[in-house]
């Protein structure tokens, strides 16, 4: 090997080291977190609890450092001010709190867990996003009929067909129909606690060759008909939707047996 070969190598080999971030652990105690962002799941295993690391440089002393959370829709609490440490531990665990049932199934959420910038170890950030969203287990309720005015005859018989009908375990308001129209296409719909049923917009499956994917459509509020459940008979209102207008307004019903 050349000379002028080992002289480049060596330049780059100390280049390489110099961008190494080093840690003093006699140094500041420098705070960070262990990762800048995190995607997750909350579930009934949790407990209402969601736990993150903070980590520091130096673990001579017992030390904390506060931490600040943000989140918009207020259903995420941290357990405590402060990351703690003992003296000896360079790593500790914050608690984030939640009430399972309080989350909204249909959100993804965004929380913010952010520590001082002055007091960061070299090289980090000063804050850590989370994204998460609840994940769902469903029961089978049962079996029922479905009946729909927008597949009916001309004669004004609607369509029916056999249906199952599912709950969540995680938030018991929330129902699905699997594959109600169409294998591939569930409905999902939310009964509140006076009987109301609610539903965002979602495709029901049929594809119209002309103006394409049809939705379920939630019903105006000037509709005098509202989606209500009556004993085991729900009721829905969609306007079935294109991109270009509707077919209109009907009422499809459902009846667990």
């Amino acid at each position: 090997m050349s000379l002028f070969l080992v002289a480049i190598l060596g330049l780059y080999s100390c280049d390489k080291t110099a961008e190494r971030t080093y840690y003093d652990e006699s140094g500041p105690l420098g705070y960070s977190f262990y990762q800048k962002t995190l995607k997750t799941e909350f579930t009934l295993d949790d407990n209402g609890t969601y736990n993150v690391l903070v980590c520091r440089n130096n673990a001579s002393q017992a030390s904390s450092v506060p931490l600040t959370l943000t989140e918009s829709t207020g259903s995420f609490t941290l357990a405590s001010p402060s990351a703690s440490f003992e003296a000896g531990e360079s790593v500790t665990t914050v608690s984030i709190k939640y009430v399972l049932q309080n989350l909204n199934p249909s959100l993804q959420y965004s929380i913010k867990l952010q520590l001082p910038s002055d007091q960061l170890s070299y090289g980090s950030d000063s804050i850590l996003t989370i994204q998460g969203n609840m994940r769902l287990t469903w029961k089978k309720l049962g079996t029922g009929i479905f009946s729909s005015d927008f597949f009916g005859d001309a004669a004004g018989n609607p369509d029916t067909w056999t249906q199952d009908l599912y709950q969540a375990n995680e938030s018991p308001m929330l129902y699905y129909l699997p594959g109600c129209y169409y294998a591939g296409y569930d409905l999902r719909f939310t009964v509140n606690a006076d009987n109301s049923i609610s539903y965002a917009t979602q495709p029901m499956g049929y594809n119209h060759p002309t103006y394409g994917m049809t939705s379920w459509v939630f019903p105006p509020a000037t509709e005098p008909e509202k989606p209500h459940k009556d004993g085991n008979v729900f009721y829905f209102v969609p306007r079935f939707s294109v991109s270009a207008g509707t077919f209109g307004q009907f009422i499809e019903v459902f009846t667990l047996n």
